[in-house]
């Protein structure tokens, strides 16, 4: 089961594909990944990376913002 933070990182990829109105397949082959990866990210069962989003922003030429919030009990 996917966390708050992973679903929203989830659907930013969704939403930076989408806005380039690519398809997972065109996503995947200018990135260089296979269809199947693409929808396992966008499903949750693949790890996202930083060098994917790093790829990710490139290809889409999309902005990807990210808030970090500390969660539990540490300090």
């Amino acid at each position: 089961e996917l966390d708050a933070f992973d679903r929203a990182l989830v659907e930013k990829v969704k939403q930076c594909r989408k806005a380039a109105t690519m398809t997972q397949k065109e996503l995947a082959q200018f990135m260089g990944y296979s269809q199947q990866f693409i929808s396992g990210i966008e499903t949750g069962r693949e790890r996202i990376t930083v060098e994917f989003l790093r790829k990710l922003s490139q290809i889409t030429g999309q902005r990807i913002d990210l808030n970090i919030v500390k969660s539990g009990g540490l300090e």
